[in-house]
């Protein structure tokens, strides 16, 4: 998933017409310092900062070479909207599998409805503007 990580990140720094995407990403679906780095792009956003390679150096010199190397990664960006489809679908899929691992069936029946009925909602994620259950995938 790093690599579909990585395409996206490249694709914000290299496409702004892709910018309009960032505020439909959440950090946690991201791994290492690119979470903070999702964050420092929503916050430059929706404080209508340009984001380019050298506003987001000044917060990330650790990570510099690496971020640097995102735009090498992009071809095109007329993939974004699936490759952002694609994340939080492993996203939302390795939660619902670390909760069932993790569930606990010693309590009463409706505790574990309630329970499994959040799992279903949070499992939600929307294609195209449409809700779609991953249980139905």
């Amino acid at each position: 998933m790093i690599e579909l990580e990585q395409s996206i990140l490249g694709q914000f720094i290299l496409y702004p017409e892709t910018h309009i995407y960032i505020m439909r990403l959440n950090p946690n679906w991201f791994t290492e310092y690119r979470k903070e780095l999702v964050g420092q792009l929503q916050t430059m956003y929706m404080h209508n900062e340009p984001i380019t390679l050298g506003s987001i150096a000044k917060n990330f010199r650790k990570n510099l070479s690496e971020i640097a190397t995102l735009q090498n990664i992009v071809t095109t960006n007329i993939y974004i909207e699936k490759e952002i489809n694609q994340l939080e679908h492993h996203y939302k899929l390795e939660e619902i599998k670390r909760k069932m691992h993790d569930f606990d069936y010693n309590r009463t029946l409706q505790d574990i409805v309630n329970d499994l009925s959040l799992i279903i909602s949070e499992s939600t994620i929307s294609l195209f503007t449409k809700p779609y259950n991953m249980s139905l995938s």
